[in-house]
């Protein structure tokens, strides 16, 4: 078996490190993954890259947002490892 493999992500800043990719199992255009920001206090923030339709590309990058059961949206931040990918989790 052959596997070819393709960087996708890369860092925007020079103080940040790309982890934890993982592919939505409903919709294949859409990779969560983490992004570390070695910063003064640091901070872990979980983002989705939506993807072309061949999956070579990345379109665009936004932070995942959540509105609480007050209305009010919130980023996430450190999710890893237990993400939830769709509404059933």
């Amino acid at each position: 078996m052959r596997l070819k493999a393709k960087e996708l992500l890369y860092p925007l800043l020079p103080c940040e490190n790309v982890e934890d990719p993982r592919i939505n199992p409903i919709d294949y255009q859409e990779l969560y993954h983490v992004r570390g920001f070695d910063l003064s206090k640091g901070a872990v923030i979980t983002f989705k890259a939506n993807l072309s339709e061949d999956n070579d590309k990345v379109l665009s990058i936004e932070p995942v947002r959540f509105k609480a059961r007050n209305g009010e949206e919130f980023i996430l931040r450190d999710y890893r490892d237990t993400f939830p990918l769709n509404d059933n989790t």
